[in-house]
């Protein structure tokens, strides 16, 4: 049987939302030292404890595990709304830019729109 590792997509999404590795532990009930033990794949958590983990960072748990499907980008598309996005935001003062900050988390915390282009 294949272990879990879930150590780099955990770091990587902790990080995102701006939280310290004792951050998520006290959120999660679990040290400090076992969160850096499970990021680093020295140990792997028990399933409760990856349902918890992947609740509080707001990520599906097949994303956390690594086992959720790869689409392929079209890189051009996404290049074309990225810097569409970029032109529409700089002309908004700091309290508009704070506001769509807020929605693109909501966004990606609940996977809405999940479709990706393609």
């Amino acid at each position: 049987m294949k272990k879990i590792k879930i150590g780099k997509n955990m770091k990587e999404v902790r990080i995102m939302r701006g939280l310290t590795q004792e951050n998520l532990g006290e959120k999660v009930h679990l040290s400090t030292n076992y969160i850096g033990l499970i990021e680093r794949n020295v140990d792997t958590p028990s399933l409760s404890a990856i349902i918890d983990i992947a609740n509080e960072l707001g990520v599906s748990l097949d994303y956390l595990v690594g086992t959720h499907i790869k689409k392929k980008k079209n890189y051009q598309e996404c290049r074309k709304y990225e810097n569409q996005i970029i032109e529409k935001v700089k002309c908004l003062n700091k309290m508009q830019l704070l506001y769509v900050l807020d929605t693109i988390e909501l966004l990606n915390k609940y996977n809405w729109g999940d479709e990706k282009i393609e």
